[in-house]
């Protein structure tokens, strides 16, 4: 008895996947770069309020058959015998990735001549006389003719997104073509980075477009910078090449240059792409493609200030993807049993190394004063057995929030904060292992750290304090001396440009 599916249903059910547009946008070019492409060019046209995003490239093509084959739900699946150098994984990517966001999806391919256009339309299959019939759908004779010019006689693909629900469908109408324009800014960066070693072969490297421009080159490592800085292959230092006990597993564990020994401020700025505690720990590529960007691997490691120039680049074949457990969108991942010490080892080596290359510190812009740190928290006298432990109300993070509410917010926060000095679980603080202790503590939000960092500054200069003030203060409050870094670097920011002073 057939029990097919209902079409309706299925894609409906499979829009439910968690990509997001840049991620999806990237599925769809490793399809372009396993077909042979050596140019991408991908465009969002906002178009009036219908807006469109394609994504062309001059690859391989396909014919009838191949595109129809391409455009079914797990065409070659997980199981399947892949080259080597195959980015696919599922079968799926060319379907999910693009009914995550829209509703329509039509593909026109040249191959050898032979012109082909198919798609799937979410609106044809879920009512009328298609409702429970697998039935496909085809652009207009015009788009068609459109497509067939910009691919100029030439092999290659262009993959059509319309009616866009799901990306738009939660925005104001107000919103909806910044969000659209957003999107365009993600897609642009994240395929800057995800596709990097491809962007940088020696021989015939790809070339990606994002509305008419290169995308941004990034790359971990930094080998990106080479080409207006070579010494950055000396100044970064690359650990030794250790390998998994499958031997084809690739750890590579890199230290970055400092800060001060950046060649300019921009340059510097430009490789942390302004989020260096969060560009920390691993980066893991699969056939050259990088499936994962910063972070612990669920290894246990926190993300710090004093170990952000610590990088751990690892490399799997794409055999291993069941290993990993790899999932359909190709963001979440999770290592072997197998790896794990060989992945510690490295993520420790590197950490400790960058820890004390943070500490080798250049001179720093502004030398903090010898004055007494602000705490968070003011101590008992033990020596005398009394007391309690308070909040320090003249903390300047604290006393800046005073100067900005009313006599009775005041009084209120006052009270919230003797509850919370009342309520402080002393008891089990003292039952804590030394080791415990200084993981419990060491935790800090870095992304809320930095935000108040910005807003203390922006009050000192509001209350017409001088850069030397604000710096002085800040390196000598708890728990901001622990980042100096970031002080400088939000200080430095925040400077008036000449143009503001005129």
């Amino acid at each position: 008895m057939l029990n097919e599916p209902d079409p309706c249903a299925l894609f409906s059910s499979l829009r439910s996947l968690n990509y997001s547009v840049e991620s999806s946008i990237a599925d769809l070019v490793d399809n372009s770069i396993t077909a042979g492409a050596n140019a991408i060019w991908i465009s969002f046209r906002w178009n009036s309020g219908d807006p469109v995003i394609e994504i062309r490239d001059d690859g391989s093509g396909m014919n009838a058959d191949r595109l129809a084959f391409a455009l079914r739900l797990a065409g070659d699946g997980p199981q399947a015998l892949r080259d080597e150098r195959d980015l696919g994984r599922f079968g799926l990517g060319l379907k999910t990735a693009s009914i995550a966001h829209c509703r329509r999806l039509t593909v026109t391919s040249s191959s050898d001549g032979e012109i082909s256009n198919l798609g799937w339309d979410l609106d044809e299959l879920c009512s009328g006389q298609s409702r429970g019939r697998w039935s496909m759908t085809r652009d207009p004779a015009q788009i068609v003719a459109e497509h067939v010019e910009r691919l100029g006689g030439a092999n290659g693909t262009i993959v059509r997104w319309r009616n866009f629900d799901y990306l738009l469908g939660g925005a104001d109408p107000a919103d909806r073509e910044d969000v659209f324009n957003q999107a365009a800014d993600r897609t642009s960066a994240h395929l800057g980075m995800t596709f990097s070693r491809f962007l940088l072969r020696a021989s015939n490297p790809l070339r990606i477009e994002c509305n008419g421009r290169e995308v941004e080159l990034w790359d971990p490592s930094l080998e990106h910078l080479a080409a207006v800085w070579p010494e950055i292959r000396t100044k970064r230092e690359d650990l030794p090449v250790a390998y998994g006990p499958d031997n084809k597993t690739r750890i590579q564990a890199t230290v970055l240059p400092r800060r001060d020994e950046f060649p300019s401020e921009e340059m510097f700025h430009a490789a942390g792409r302004n989020r260096w505690n969060s560009l920390q720990g691993f980066f893991v590529y699969r056939n050259d493609r990088l499936i994962y960007d910063g972070g612990d691997l669920g290894l246990g490691f926190e993300a710090e200030e004093h170990s952000k120039l610590g990088r751990v680049i690892v490399d799997i074949p794409n055999s291993d993807d069941s290993d990993w457990a790899l999932n359909v969108t190709k963001e979440a991942l999770r290592p072997p049993r197998n790896l794990e010490a060989h992945l510690k080892t490295s993520i420790r080596t590197a950490r400790q190394k960058a820890r004390a290359r943070y500490r080798r510190r250049g001179p720093r812009t502004v030398p903090p004063k010898r004055t007494p740190t602000a705490s968070v928290w003011t101590a008992p006298d033990l020596s005398k057995g009394a007391g309690r432990y308070k909040v320090n109300l003249r903390h300047p993070a604290i006393k800046a929030l005073e100067d900005q509410l009313d006599e009775q917010a005041w009084r209120t926060f006052k009270l919230v904060i003797k509850l919370v000095e009342q309520s402080l679980p002393i008891e089990h603080i003292a039952q804590l292992r030394t080791e415990e202790a200084s993981s419990f503590t060491s935790r800090l939000d870095v992304t809320s750290l930095r935000a108040l960092i910005v807003q203390l500054i922006d009050d000192y200069r509001g209350a017409g304090q001088t850069e030397d003030q604000i710096l002085n203060t800040l390196h000598n409050t708890q728990p901001f001396n622990g980042f100096p870094d970031v002080i400088e670097e939000e200080v430095e920011r925040s400077r008036p440009s000449a143009s503001d002073a005129n």
